[in-house]
């Protein structure tokens, strides 16, 4: 398809020659009304070339103010195969599901956790008890993945007027060719783009303030705009020593194990070591030790409240949307393993776990290179960060170790 400034309606040896040599190549030109249309010429002088046969394929023009040429429509009919959507695993996190595992939490004791006296023991307790509760709250269903909504094309019927009387002037222009005809295409015109600029804006604009994730909303319309595909397949193929690996569970394993050792091989090119320097103490000056104080239920559930809301997880399946409804029944032995943490001067290990998953910031696809990790860590480890950190700073503030 395009502008081939060859005249379909004339007989001129170029058109002789054309169709000559597409028909060297099994191709053929389809047959199209005036595509370009002035006040004393009407040609044909955009193509739309095939070799399918006259039942699967069908052509029009259609005018649409964007040029002096018409646009050509093609529309082609192929048989596809529908592949059923892939089936995944996943918890349904309902209202009133939530509700259920508010209340199963509301009847737990938490004795085991409260009795123990190794974090990693308390912390084990109080996610098989939840485990066990989502479980029965919220189990796990086999759904299919649903394709992602498309974003609704942008229209009024004021804009749609608008287009109307601009076509009608451009049609106008073309009979007549007149000066004033022109000027009178051209006001149109502008007041139809005008318009057409405002409501995009506005529609932007009311997408981004109603979505819950508005950074997400933000990079779909971008994407939308780049004209990115949203539907790219899960399944990645990589290039390892000039050969392809396709198999899952290869990939994955190749990947681990360059997330793993990217960060030691860039330090070492970069002429830095990669082991820790046996330096003598720093002295302090007169500062006290950074202590840890306790925390306290309260604390505990105003942090939890001033996460955002969100359905990812990490391994543990808790997400913060799951953790703020259910921050009273939780806090008690959330504070209990906080308190150990701190008194023990030791991290849970099992918050330490997290899923990663291989972002893809360039192509080719097939190389390891051009992947990012994400990882998404556990809900709770998100928790006892914050109030260490409001500790941490509280520190730097009072001794006046920050410079400003």
């Amino acid at each position: 398809m395009g502008d081939i400034n060859v005249d379909k309606l004339s007989g001129k040896q170029d058109n002789i020659k054309l169709e000559c040599m597409l028909v060297s190549h099994n191709i053929r030109r389809l047959q199209l009304p005036a595509t370009r249309v002035t006040l004393n010429t009407a040609t044909s002088i955009d193509m739309i070339c095939s070799n399918l046969n006259d039942e699967e394929i069908m052509t029009d023009v259609i005018t649409t103010g964007l040029s002096d040429h018409k646009a050509q429509l093609c529309t082609v009919n192929f048989q596809t195969n529908t592949t059923p959507s892939p089936i995944s695993t996943t918890r349904k996190y309902t209202q009133e599901n939530l509700n259920h595992l508010k209340n199963i939490l509301a009847r737990e004791s938490w004795d085991d956790v409260f009795k123990s006296n190794n974090v990693d023991e308390a912390y084990n307790f109080l996610n098989i008890t939840l485990r066990l509760a989502l479980n029965a709250a919220c189990p796990q269903k086999m759904t299919r993945t649903k394709p992602k909504k498309k974003l609704t094309a942008i229209s009024s019927e004021e804009m749609l007027n608008l287009k109307k009387d601009y076509l009608k002037a451009l049609q106008d222009e073309i009979l007549q060719g007149t000066k004033e005809a022109k000027a009178r295409t051209a006001a149109k015109k502008k007041n139809y783009d005008l318009k057409l600029k405002q409501t995009k804006r506005e529609a932007t604009a009311d997408y981004i303030n109603k979505a819950a994730n508005k950074q997400k909303a933000l990079w779909r319309l971008i994407d939308y705009e780049r004209c990115k595909p949203s539907n790219q397949t899960n399944q990645i193929t990589l290039e390892v020593n000039n050969q392809v690996i396709q198999d899952p569970f290869l990939v994955a394993q190749y990947i681990n194990e360059y997330f793993v050792s990217i960060a030691e091989k860039t330090l070492k090119e970069a002429g830095q070591s990669t082991k820790l320097n046996n330096a003598e103490p720093v002295t302090h000056n007169g500062v006290p030790d950074l202590i840890l104080l306790p925390t306290t239920t309260l604390e505990v559930t105003n942090i939890i409240s001033s996460i955002q809301s969100k359905p990812s997880s990490g391994v543990d399946e808790i997400s913060s949307i799951l953790l703020k409804h259910c921050k009273e029944e939780l806090a008690p032995p959330l504070v209990s393993v906080i308190n150990q943490s701190f008194l023990q001067g030791c991290f849970p290990k099992a918050l330490k776990l997290a899923k990663v998953y291989p972002k893809l910031k360039k192509n080719p696809s097939t190389l390891i290179d051009n992947y990012r990790p994400i990882s998404l860590i556990s809900t709770i480890s998100k928790v006892i960060e914050k109030i260490v950190l409001s500790r941490l700073m509280n520190h730097l503030t009072t001794h006046n170790l920050l410079i400003t």
